[in-house]
């Protein structure tokens, strides 16, 4: 278990994590906790977050874990990310891995987001900054819990969608696919 107290901006490398369940403590309402990376194989890993948490890219369009192949059942990654907050993926995110939780607090929270301005964990402040940042897709290989949840990439529109495309294919802005994982976590 590793408990963290801070006040500056907490980068969590995925890649650096174990088996095990992880607490991050904010000490300051406006830093965000910042998730990235990729877990190693056969990691099972829970992350706390009491506060707001962002998943950046940090140089890649993908946290969570890879797509295997897993040659044993041991061997397949579990990534829980629970925050007592709010939960931002940034605009670079295009593909996430895991189950995230957003627990709703008194303070109005609770609220997952699909496009935020990294540094704020807010929706970009205009329109045309929100066009140039969210026109990429975002598939998630897992799940989204919370008190509400704001799909704001722009990437295309399902209008366009065929019937029977695959989640690569797809029109739609955010993909949820739901693997093996989410059962087996």
């Amino acid at each position: 278990n590793l408990s963290a107290s801070f006040s500056t901006a907490q980068v969590v490398n995925l890649a650096t994590l174990t088996t095990g369940r992880y607490v991050y403590r904010q000490n300051v309402a406006s830093v965000p906790v910042v998730i990235t990376g990729v877990l190693p194989a056969g990691a099972k890993v829970a992350i706390y977050v009491d506060g707001n948490a962002v998943i950046r890219g940090g140089g890649s369009a993908r946290v969570g874990y890879g797509d295997g192949p897993w040659g044993a059942v041991t061997d397949v990654p579990s990534l829980y990310v629970i925050a007592r907050g709010d939960i931002g993926i940034a605009h670079d995110i295009t593909t996430l891995d895991g189950q995230y939780i957003a627990q709703h607090t008194d303070a109005g929270r609770g609220r997952i987001t699909t496009c935020v301005n990294a540094a704020t964990l807010a929706p970009f402040a205009t329109d045309a900054l929100f066009l140039a940042n969210c026109r990429t897709k975002l598939v998630i290989n897992g799940t989204f819990s919370a008190r509400k949840v704001n799909l704001l990439r722009a990437f295309s529109s399902t209008r366009f969608a065929t019937a029977g495309e695959s989640a690569a294919a797809s029109s739609a802005s955010e993909v949820f696919v739901f693997t093996p994982e989410v059962y087996m976590g």
